[in-house]
């Protein structure tokens, strides 16, 4: 069999539209699942009383609920927002997308979709520890909601593996993310110790500090969220989408194509490279590209270079 005629080869091309397509697909289904939520939340919510309505009040987060054995609320509020500011949910969303396709592609999809989860968990833990505390004028009482926390998350461990890239702040100050990223922790801290909120109802300050501080930890200390959960089928109800293969102009000297197919053989006594490029392009699927050691990245380089010699 060669190397095209495997279920995880994509041959890159499609234009724009189809590039935008396959990338980022986790990303893109959480803003989906984001917004219809919060389009249910305004059809459901109650009129004349803000943030209210069935939806809201049976997801959102609150220190009593959770006392209450409603554990879900940890989870469900993540996808929860403002239903009298939409600027709540546009910039949630804006910033999601933006650095959350880099880290999916960088992670693999399902290592960042553990990633978004967990920090959206780790948020709520931390704002319901300051909401018994009494922090920024907080109870256990306190309702919160919004993805704030897990995208904060996401941008911290974007800033973290590019903390040089530059960004406009207000569409006009340009800095690195790492200053800017900086800067909104900084401000979140000292609000949240400050106790200058309006009641603790506007903004849920200690979980944004809660996805910061999982999105260092995570970064820090190299965690894999998907190496401790139990192994999920590969395949449920469709082909699993694997990462496209790439042309890259490189040296191939080392192995021979045979005149029948084209195919390499590899030296005696070296694992054959269909067998090598099966291997990669399953921790590819599985990890994210930047799991790949050098010597892997070379099977591709390589692999690649059969192919497009195929094809001339």
């Amino acid at each position: 069999m060669g190397i095209q005629d495997r279920d995880y080869y994509r041959e890159d091309g499609g234009g724009f539209l189809a590039t935008w397509a396959r990338n980022g697909q986790v990303t893109k289904a959480l803003i989906v699942i984001n917004v219809v939520v919060f389009l249910v939340q305004l059809v459901t919510k109650l009129p004349g009383r803000p943030n209210t309505g069935w939806v809201t009040d049976h997801f959102v987060l609150t220190g009593d609920g959770i006392l209450h054995g409603e554990v879900w609320r940890l989870l469900t509020y993540g996808f929860l927002h403002s239903t009298d500011d939409v600027l709540h949910i546009i910039f949630n969303m804006l910033f999601l997308y933006w650095f959350g396709r880099e880290m999916e592609e960088h992670y693999g999809q399902r290592e960042f979709l553990a990633f978004y989860l967990v920090s959206i968990l780790a948020s709520g833990l931390l704002y319901l520890g300051s909401a018994y505390l009494g922090l920024n004028n907080t109870g256990m009482h306190t309702r919160v909601l919004g993805a704030s926390g897990g995208v904060t998350a996401v941008m911290v461990l974007f800033a973290f593996h590019y903390p040089t890239r530059r960004v406009l702040l207000f569409g006009i100050i340009p800095m690195p993310i790492w200053l800017l990223v900086a800067l909104y922790v900084g401000f979140n801290l000292f609000i949240m110790l400050a106790g200058q909120g309006e009641d603790g109802t506007r903004i849920a300050f200690a979980a944004h500090l809660g996805g910061a501080g999982f999105g260092a930890a995570y970064y820090l200390r190299q965690w894999r969220l998907t190496s401790w959960l139990p192994r999920l089928p590969t395949r449920l109800g469709r082909p699993r989408s694997r990462p496209s293969l790439r042309v890259y102009e490189d040296d191939p000297s080392q192995f021979e194509a045979t005149p029948s197919d084209g195919v390499p053989v590899a030296p005696a006594g070296e694992e054959p490279l269909d067998s090598q490029v099966d291997a990669v392009l399953a921790k590819v699927a599985r990890q994210g590209q930047g799991s790949l050691t050098a010597a892997e990245r070379a099977v591709l380089q390589k692999a690649s270079e059969v192919y497009r010699r195929r094809r001339k």
